[in-house]
């Protein structure tokens, strides 16, 4: 059985959060969405919880995942110390309160360029897209990508916070607009797209 994607809203912080699941288990991307509204469509064991970056809108609700599910983190390793400090993931800024964790080592997957996460059979591979900031990342299957902030519905991310470099969110962008074929994106913010649509559409890629 393919991965299937469910999205779930947080209408809170207008981000969204992910289920990838199949019949071996289940991945939830950028934790900001309510636990209870997760675990009504959870149906497999969760495995991970993956992260696209370490800005506090998504992962607000971090701590209860891994209260309740006692899994391990996947992200990579520039997200870490923005997970552990709230200057870093802009919680004040973005949230209006401080928003930081404290994680034992162990719970820590860093996950890096061209790595492979497993759920069953079928491969999410780790595209490494800085840009936004130094530690964004897209997850890549079959037909999908998991964007976070790097690309939405006809804009991008900013680029103007902490570890954000407009030079590398160019050659991040191009990275994406240059994959063979088409492929349904999944955002952190808005509505999904597809990336034939952003090639044609987007100004920032066109531009590419």
């Amino acid at each position: 059985m393919a991965i299937v994607v469910k999205k779930l809203f947080a209408k809170n912080f207008i981000s969204n959060s992910y289920l990838l699941c199949n019949e071996s288990g289940t991945y939830i991307v950028d934790p900001s969405a309510p636990i209870e509204e997760a675990k009504r469509d959870i149906e497999s064991p969760v495995l991970g919880i993956l992260l696209t970056h370490g800005h506090s809108d998504h992962m607000i609700y971090l701590k209860e995942y891994i209260n309740e599910f006692n899994c391990p983190i996947y992200c990579h390793k520039k997200a870490i110390k923005k997970i552990e400090n709230d200057e870093l993931n802009l919680s004040l800024l973005v949230l209006g309160k401080h928003l930081n964790f404290s994680f034992p080592n162990e719970l820590y997957h860093v996950i890096n360029d061209g790595d492979i996460i497993k759920l069953g059979l079928d491969d999410i591979k780790v595209l490494y897209t800085p840009g936004h900031t130094d530690c964004s990342v897209v997850f890549q299957f079959a037909n999908n990508l998991i964007t976070g902030d790097t690309l939405f519905y006809h804009t991008i991310g900013r680029t103007d916070f902490y570890s954000s470099n407009l030079s590398s969110m160019l050659t991040s962008l191009k990275r994406l607009k240059n994959l063979n074929g088409d492929y349904i994106i999944y955002p952190g913010h808005d509505k999904e797209t597809t990336l034939d649509t952003e090639r044609k559409e987007n100004r920032y890629l066109k531009d590419l």
